[in-house]
């Protein structure tokens, strides 16, 4: 018997912060260190100036709240995916409309790109790339939770 999964259970706005927590906590340990790095060192050539460690703090926690962010995002296209929440799915088909609504999200941030090499596009570009990341993994994370 194939196994259904509401797919409301994915809902973050129908999920306790303590489903949520190990979720938003598998996000940010799989953003690559680079990708924030990267992030970091465009902000310092841009501003000219090493961050304080007050704002490197926040930038380490910068995934977190990105994914907690994203998972709005990422329910809604859900939901457009599935043709609402309110059903019941099973998993292969959670899995395929995960994976579209991941490579959507990560074809936009992509696209958000600009080009050139001055530091603004810099810092814009790896914020991109940043945000790409963390909406891609926070995809990931839901699929591996599915049972």
């Amino acid at each position: 018997m194939t196994q259904l999964v509401q797919a409301k259970d994915y809902d973050p706005i129908m999920m306790d912060d303590a489903d949520l927590a190990p979720i938003f906590n598998a996000v940010a340990a799989a953003v690559n260190p680079n990708e924030l790095q990267a992030y970091v060192m465009a902000i310092e050539a841009r501003d000219g100036a090493p961050l304080t460690p007050v704002d490197l703090h926040r930038i380490a926690h910068y995934p977190k709240s990105l994914a907690r962010s994203f998972s709005i995002v990422v329910s809604a296209n859900l939901g457009i995916a599935l043709g609402g929440l309110g059903q019941a799915h099973d998993v292969p088909t959670l899995t395929r409309a995960l994976t579209q609504v991941r490579d959507d999200g990560v074809a936009h941030f992509q696209a958000q790109r600009q080009p050139g090499r001055d530091v603004h596009a810099r810092v814009h570009n790896a914020h991109a790339m940043l945000m790409g990341a963390v909406y891609r993994s926070y995809c990931d994370q839901l699929v591996l939770n599915l049972p």
